[in-house]
């Protein structure tokens, strides 16, 4: 009986990765429908994290070799994350942590600080003992708050203009505070975002309306003044989703699922902003931070 190729893709799609090279040891069809050059993350992302095993990256040099977290390890991190928190860890970061074989991270991706944590007792939130901060890592889910005054809001709901520069009712903070919220696609990432959430899941506190988000922390900055989070959405319209945020403030969308975000540390606009504060202001360290391709990705992978 001839089964055609779609058919044997969509059965492959759904076999956990052991079983994905059980089936390309078969034979050559097999290999050819599951070659890296036939999927891509957008529709198959089984197989592509499954071609992505493929590839031999054990010749890394050890200079650049990103730190090693066992499958075991990362198993058990998604177990105690989802009895703890009554959740279960968004697709497809969920099958990345428990099914992806290699102790080294997906090609151009990073481990969580999060799960490093987890696995080794490592701190990664970089706390400063001597500033009397204390390291938050166990925090592993967290509800962040989107805060906006009320008024604005309800301008936004309604697809009101309104000046992004201004400041008469803080939307400044939401949409031209750079690095990461003053270009068009990240402000219509944020009206989009805030639109996206109905009035049920906002509460009122004086003037302000105030958004909780549960999130999965993913990577963290210093606990100092430049504190803050990057954190899968856990629940509502937003599930899967990375966002970020520092400052006491919301910092706007890293990317639409964890196949179009690039944690890679500090951006340039970051180090220019940072040495700027550290010029005028003469203080210490401004903390670390991470940057993201998600704005480019983000409309490919939504």
């Amino acid at each position: 009986m001839h089964i055609p190729n779609e058919l044997w893709l969509n059965i492959f799609e759904n076999l956990p990765l052991p079983d994905l090279f059980s089936a390309y040891a078969v034979n050559q069809r097999w290999r050819s429908l599951i070659a890296p050059w036939r999927t891509d993350r957008k529709t198959s992302p089984r197989l592509s994290l499954f071609s992505l095993a493929l590839q031999d990256i054990a010749e890394m040099p050890a200079a650049t070799r990103p730190r090693h977290i066992s499958l075991p390890q990362r198993a058990a991190y998604v177990a105690d994350v989802e009895a703890a928190h009554s959740t279960t860890i968004p697709e497809p970061y969920r099958t990345v942590l428990t099914e992806w074989p290699s102790p080294r991270p997906v090609p151009g991706c990073k481990w969580s600080d999060m799960v490093l944590h987890h696995a080794t007792g490592a701190c990664a939130c970089r706390f400063d003992a001597s500033a009397s901060e204390v390291c938050l890592c166990d925090r592993l889910v967290e509800v962040h708050q989107l805060h906006i005054r009320s008024s604005l809001l309800a301008k936004i709901r309604g697809y009101e203009p309104f000046d992004y520069h201004a400041d008469d009712e803080s939307q400044w903070e939401l949409f031209a505070n750079p690095p990461r919220l003053h270009t068009d696609t990240q402000n219509e990432n944020t009206l989009r975002f805030i639109r996206a959430h109905p009035a049920r899941m906002w509460t009122t506190q004086g003037a302000w309306a105030v958004l909780g988000v549960r999130c999965l922390n993913l990577f963290a900055c210093n606990q100092g003044a430049n504190g803050g989070r990057f954190g899968m959405v856990l629940d509502g319209p937003a599930r899967g989703e990375v966002h970020a945020w520092a400052y006491g403030w919301y910092q706007g969308l890293e990317a639409r699922s964890y196949w179009g975000w690039r944690y890679v540390g500090w951006s340039e606009e970051d180090e220019e902003e940072s040495d700027d504060e550290k010029g005028s202001e003469d203080e210490g360290d401004s903390g670390d931070g991470g940057e993201s391709e998600g704005d480019q990705d983000s409309d490919q992978d939504g």
